[in-house]
């Protein structure tokens, strides 16, 4: 037997038939959940499946061979060659029949499976390929090709180096970029999951679109409202939306997404987990991973049984549905080594971005080229925000990135504010007084801020304050953010919470009261939604309250 696997032992016919399987569901899943994608054709699956029949062919290597058969406990192959000097990979586009493959598939195919692993090679030496072809691979030859049940080249050589290395090397000037990352990544992707044992996309028949719709009408909603209906109209398309906090911007997104691939990002991974917990439980969506750096640690928490099967599906990008941080994808720019993966897979996908606002310049400059790459391999995208920056419907459109804009802001009174011209901690009387009946949030722009006023605050013998900021370690300020959410659902109960910017973005919390720094407009808007997110405020007095004197963390000039 000529194995590709020691554990389990695994014949490379073996290995082989795996990914032909799932490459058949991949193809099948894509085709019936994607429209038409302009850089996927017949000739990129069929050039598709040639890589996976080849793409570890090299394993006959002597050498390669004997590393399973002394893990196997079994005798090894005679050979004076080792593996240090030549990976597998780096021998199997020579055995590819090329009589129906033109000068730009062969570069492609050849540098596809070359560098399937994406290892940074030595320079490999023709001579020493010769050496290997006449000394190891032609005497056993004959056995060779009666145990690989797929066709093999007649005569080897090693002109194939010539396509895979020096000035041919493709790259993103390239004019064949495109179809390279498409078959290199879902390569990957197929040798990953085949290698794991699972299945390379879900064949789920459910409508993630579909589903939602259902649970709006079981909650008794009379219908989509304006917003929803625009994401319905244009599944097909890219688009920008701004919606007030509370308008339903979730059920909108995953409408839009309809029976799509998607991949749903947030910036703050409670609020991920909140999604999550949203699509599977609420809205009833089976078929939904979650991607991020505390994942596993939550799903223990969360599921009854934790399948970590499972978990390496959605790792291998398996689910229809994933939800996760944007640095689970969009590094994907800096084409590092198996980016291809994610790439190839966002030609077929749906990439929605929410909360785009709580981003730096820096994450910001990478989301823009990001969606440039999206767009360019046939994937789609929508963000959406209560607070758009101008920066990226400006930038979109001198890309020249088609897209539909829409702007649905609710028409009820949530706020009623009050400008103070003193500083915030200046009026901690107003605040616990407040909290006595009432849910309150204080906002302060800095760390130390809010630590000092909590401090100022537990001094009165107030029970009931809690504080939440970036500085705790991991655990703890999980448990913080949970804890804001379950006392912000629980209508009966009181206190205050002190908390930085970091509750601006994603949190679905809703209080009866803020107290806040004064702040950048956008910022400002978004801890306005934080109070009475989605109710209408019918009382007299303020329940938001801001102060521009003593602000930390920003410098504010009053005219």
């Amino acid at each position: 037997m000529l194995y590709a696997k020691s554990d389990p032992p695994e014949s490379i016919n073996e290995h082989t038939e795996k990914l032909l399987r799932n490459l058949k569901i991949l193809r099948n899943v894509y085709e019936n959940i994607v429209d038409k994608n302009p850089n996927v054709d017949e000739r990129l699956w069929n050039l598709l499946e040639i890589a996976c029949v080849y793409h570890d062919i090299g394993k006959v290597y002597s050498p390669f061979q004997n590393i399973i058969l002394e893990k196997l406990g079994k005798e090894k192959l005679y050979t004076t060659f080792d593996y240090e000097s030549i990976k597998h990979e780096q021998l199997s586009p020579m055995f590819i029949p090329t009589d129906d493959l033109n000068y730009t598939e062969r570069k492609i195919i050849y540098q596809a499976i070359y560098y399937h692993h994406c290892r940074v090679h030595k320079k490999v030496n023709s001579n020493l390929v010769e050496k290997i072809i006449k000394e190891d691979i032609l005497p056993r030859y004959d056995n060779i090709r009666s145990e690989i049940k797929y066709k093999l080249k007649d005569d080897l050589d090693c002109n194939y180096l010539g396509y895979v290395l020096g000035r041919n090397k493709i790259d993103e000037e390239s004019e064949v970029y495109i179809k390279y990352c498409l078959l290199k990544g879902l390569l990957h992707r197929l040798d990953h999951s085949s290698s794991a044992d699972v299945l390379v996309e879900n064949k789920t028949e459910q409508s993630l679109g579909e589903c939602t719709e259902n649970s709006l009408k079981f909650k008794g909603y009379n219908g989509k409202n304006e917003l929803q209906k625009f994401c319905k109209d244009n599944i097909s398309n890219n688009i920008l939306v701004i919606g007030s906090t509370g308008i339903g911007k979730t059920e909108a997104a995953t409408i839009w997404s309809d029976i799509g691939k998607t991949f749903f990002t947030l910036p703050i991974r409670t609020s991920i987990n909140a999604i999550y917990d949203r699509i599977k439980f609420d809205i009833g969506y089976k078929d939904v991973g979650l991607l991020h750096s505390s994942a596993v640690d939550y799903l223990e928490e969360k599921e009854d049984k934790f399948d970590y099967h499972l978990y390496e599906q959605t790792k291998n990008l398996g689910n229809r549905v994933i939800v996760c941080t944007i640095d689970q994808i969009f590094p994907f720019i800096f084409r590092y080594n198996g980016y291809e993966k994610i790439y190839a897979t966002l030609a077929f996908s749906k990439v929605i971005i929410d909360e785009i606002q709580a981003y730096s310049p820096e994450i910001t400059a990478i989301i823009l080229k990001g969606i440039k790459m999206i767009n360019d391999i046939g994937g789609k995208f929508m963000i959406m925000t209560a607070t758009l920056p101008r920066i990226y419907k400006d930038e979109l459109e001198k890309m020249g990135i088609k897209f539909k804009f829409g702007e649905f802001l609710k028409p009820i009174m949530r706020h009623k504010l009050s400008i103070n011209d003193n500083s915030l901690d200046n009026d901690i009387e107003n605040i616990i007084n407040k909290a006595s009946s009432s849910k309150v949030l204080v906002i302060l722009n800095t760390i130390d801020k809010a630590n000092e006023l909590y401090l100022k605050i537990k001094e009165k013998n107030i029970e009931n304050v809690n504080v939440l900021h970036s500085r705790f370690i991991k655990n703890d300020r999980s448990n913080k953010e949970n804890s804001i959410i379950n006392f912000s659902k629980e209508r009966e109960k009181t206190g205050i919470w002190i908390t930085t910017q970091i509750v601006e973005a994603s949190l679905d919390i809703d209080f009866d009261y803020l107290f806040t720094e004064m702040s950048t407009l956008d910022s400002l808007f978004q801890r306005c939604g934080r109070c009475y997110r989605s109710r209408k405020y019918e009382k007299n007095e303020p329940n938001i309250y801001v102060y521009n004197k003593n602000v930390s963390g920003i410098r504010i000039y009053i005219w």
